[in-house]
């Protein structure tokens, strides 16, 4: 609900967001979540302060096998797809502050993680902040 409020938000032009806001948030009101496939799933978490959205990630996680060994090893591998930050607090950093939580997610289960499908978005704000 609170994508389909920001795009609303954006469209009467009452609160100011981020290059592309409008057209990634788009594609994440169609985006499932729940299983997609035997062992992959899809999830979305989100930075919530004062009873109020900061920003929406929509992750993937799937067996990783990017080589042999995390093959043999079930390793898996969470992929960040789209990132969406509220318009009224596109300031607030939270945005970064979740994707470095997402890459804290991961060390902690001891997954892999891809943000390449973040190099593609926002001119690639929020890749740079996989490097922090």
């Amino acid at each position: 609900k609170c994508l389909q409020y920001w795009i609303e938000l954006l469209e009467s032009r009452s609160a100011l967001g981020l290059d592309e806001s409008k057209a990634i948030m788009n594609k994440m009101l169609w985006w499932n979540e729940g299983s997609i496939g035997t062992k992959k799933r899809q999830f979305s978490l989100a930075v919530v302060r004062g009873g109020a959205v900061d920003a929406v990630v929509s992750l993937k996680l799937t067996p990783d096998n990017s080589d042999f060994l995390s093959f043999l090893g079930s390793k898996y591998l969470l992929t960040t797809e789209y990132i969406a930050v509220s318009p009224t607090r596109a300031t607030s950093g939270a945005g970064s502050k979740l994707i470095q939580a997402v890459g804290d997610l991961a060390k902690k289960k001891k997954w892999n993680t891809s943000y390449e499908p973040l190099k593609k978005i926002y001119g690639g704000r929020f890749y740079l902040a996989t490097k922090v």
